[in-house]
């Protein structure tokens, strides 16, 4: 599957996510910190650094067009799919769907 991710230039933690020439929705990104560092070890020894990898994870939250949140996910080729499985997920709900044409 091709994905085409487009950031967008208002939202610094915001991009788009395209398939097949469709917008078929966004992610925003949270960059949060881990709750379970032993903060009063590194109080204790200034020479101990932690890794950034260890203090800080981020989190994705996916929404598909229009306006249906996904669930969270922890990269952005998950919040892709995530969007891909909701837009199916949303099509397979559709028992039917008559289109009705009419001249103007």
């Amino acid at each position: 599957m091709k994905f085409k991710i487009v950031k967008d230039k208002n939202i610094t933690n915001k991009s788009y996510v395209w398939y097949e020439d469709m917008c078929l929705g966004y992610y925003i990104l949270q960059i949060k910190e881990n709750k379970n560092i032993d903060w009063p070890k590194y109080r204790a020894d200034k020479t101990l650094r932690i890794d950034p990898k260890e203090r800080w994870y981020i989190e994705t939250y996916p929404v598909a067009f229009p306006h249906n949140m996904c669930k969270k996910c922890d990269t952005e080729i998950g919040a892709a799919l995530a969007i891909l499985d909701k837009h199916k997920e949303m099509s397979n709900d559709i028992e039917d769907f008559n289109l009705i044409k009419t001249q103007a």
